[in-house]
């Protein structure tokens, strides 16, 4: 799900320097292949109001609450009424996603979740990559205030804990390697 989404979103960019370029051939290609995607997206990911990862020529949904959940936001694949629900519903609740420290890439609720982890963790651990993508969706949807409280947990992470790999949601601890750069990404989540 976040590598369909990045892919869109870099075909938006694509489309815009082409028309920018006024290479309209290489700006309509690019245009027409978001919305192939978008589509396909809608078609073979979308259910239960939010989009799933999916596996295999089948498109399996994969039903792990994760904040893959939140990457359409960065494309602008969700519609209005949509993200309004995904993010209220979903990244601003306490007993799914939201943590004091910021948001967990896995629900609380999924039995997977583990908010310490014991070695590499996807399972729950606020990470920086994952924050930045979610920032730039609630920016891109103009969720300006929810934005403002994943960049404000983000350099609280920082001053707290330090450049770190990751951190616990529960205790704002930094975990994994040390002097991790992708905390730089805050440098990054400033309002457009």
């Amino acid at each position: 799900m976040p590598f369909n989404s990045i892919i869109i979103k870099n075909l938006e960019v694509l489309e815009r320097l082409a028309r920018e370029l006024e290479i309209e051939q290489d700006a309509e290609f690019c245009k027409e292949h978001i919305l192939l995607m978008k589509a396909a997206m809608r078609k073979l990911m979308f259910e239960d109001g939010v989009f799933w990862s999916t596996y295999s020529q089948d498109y399996i949904k994969i039903k792990v609450a994760t904040w893959a959940h939140f990457a359409p936001l960065f494309a602008g694949i969700y519609s209005p009424e949509e993200a309004q629900v995904v993010v209220k519903n979903h990244l601003l609740n306490e007993e799914t996603f939201k943590s004091p420290f910021g948001i967990r890439i896995v629900s609380k609720r999924e039995p997977s979740y583990q908010a310490t982890a014991l070695s590499f963790s996807w399972r729950g651990p606020i990470w920086f990559a994952p924050q930045w993508f979610i920032y730039k969706g609630l920016i891109r949807y103009g969720f300006k205030n929810e934005a403002e409280m994943v960049r404000n947990a983000s350099i609280d992470l920082l001053e707290k804990g330090g450049f770190r790999e990751y951190y616990s949601p529960e205790t704002g601890e930094g975990q994994g390697a040390k002097n991790f750069t992708w905390g730089a990404l805050v440098t990054d989540m400033i309002e457009e």
